[in-house]
């Protein structure tokens, strides 16, 4: 008569050598698994690398000495001196700008000579808006006929001589963007100056990538509420000067936007 104790003894060890191949399966599948999802995932990862580094293949347009087109990019998107608005102008440090990582670039991309050659930088410009920065040329009774004769204002600006160390002075700063005033009616702006139709101020700013929006497309009611003067859509043309083939971000809001 056959054992039953043996039996149970080898229906248990069938059992757990099945286990261990059931176990050998499912580890095999989920390295397949995990290692699919480790390669899309770097895909993705590449595919969403910063806008700069995917222009690495535009590197020869950009100014050597700055190192090619992903120092351009870190250069023209950094922001160390804060934002010119913040208490109204009142304390912009200008020896900060004049060392900043754009005015340096602006100045080795001059120093190359790229600055010099057509096409090297390009203007962008957008409608219903103002962008901040400080005035390399003031607007009042500088007139341009249109928004792109501002920017090709801008474009043809020749900085002062290098001042001193002077903490005020921005005259020897060049201009990377600009703001139009497109109104036959003047143009609104939340200070004490009388803005009026074709109006050109060429500005500098730091990261131009990203430039600082004074105002975009239709004002807020509560921006309205601030200022019953104000328009329901901004008045300006503003836009900002950039190596090709760079592309402006949409930018942050600057101080005055709450003014």
């Amino acid at each position: 008569m056959a054992n039953p104790a043996a039996g149970m003894l080898r229906h248990a060890r069938g059992a757990f050598l099945l286990s261990i191949v059931l176990f050998a399966v499912i580890v095999y599948h989920h390295s397949i698994i995990q290692s699919g999802y480790s390669e899309r995932m770097s895909a993705a990862r590449s595919e969403e690398q910063p806008h700069w580094q995917a222009a690495a293949r535009w590197e020869w347009v950009l100014a050597p000495a700055e190192g090619g087109a992903t120092a351009a990019c870190e250069a023209l998107s950094a922001r160390v001196c804060g934002s010119p608005a913040m208490d109204g102008y009142a304390h912009v440090n200008a020896s900060c700008l004049r060392s900043s990582p754009a005015a340096r670039w602006w100045r080795n991309a001059a120093a190359s000579g790229r600055l010099a050659e057509k096409a090297f930088l390009e203007a962008h410009v957008e409608q219903r808006a103002d962008y901040d920065g400080v005035a390399v040329k003031w607007g009042l009774g500088h007139k341009a006929a249109s928004a792109q004769a501002c920017a090709q204002a801008c474009l043809d600006h020749v900085p002062a001589p290098a001042l001193t160390d002077s903490a005020q002075g921005v005259q020897d700063l060049p201009c990377n963007a600009f703001s139009w005033c497109g109104d036959a009616s003047g143009c609104f702006e939340p200070d004490i100056h009388r803005h009026e139709y074709r109006d050109c101020w060429l500005k500098f700013a730091e990261a131009p990538l990203e430039p600082e929006v004074n105002m975009r497309g239709e004002l807020p009611p509560d921006f309205r509420a601030r200022h019953p003067r104000a328009p329901v859509t901004v008045q300006w043309a503003s836009g900002v000067l950039l190596p090709a083939p760079l592309q402006p971000g949409n930018g942050t809001w600057s101080p005055r936007y709450s003014w």
